[in-house]
């Protein structure tokens, strides 16, 4: 997934493959939602959250807190 370096296009990767609700997938999600793309991290988020086990939840938790905390200056977070 890193290997893509186009943000909308990793955000539409993430997203297909979040639809699958994989467990499995968390690790993968993980790495993407601890991104400094905003819009990667996002999408990253989305997918956790339709997986909905407890450590996609815990995943979910830590990216909002650290959005509430930190400015998004032209797509990344600082």
């Amino acid at each position: 997934m890193q290997v893509e370096k186009n943000p909308r296009a990793r955000g539409v990767l993430i997203e297909v493959l979040g639809d699958t609700k994989d467990p499995a997938l968390v690790p993968v999600f993980r790495r993407e939602i601890a991104t400094k793309n905003h819009e990667i991290a996002f999408w990253a988020f989305v997918a956790l959250y339709r997986i909905g086990t407890n450590q996609a939840f815990e995943l979910t938790r830590n990216y909002l807190d650290r959005a509430r905390t930190t400015r998004v200056v032209q797509g990344t977070y600082e």
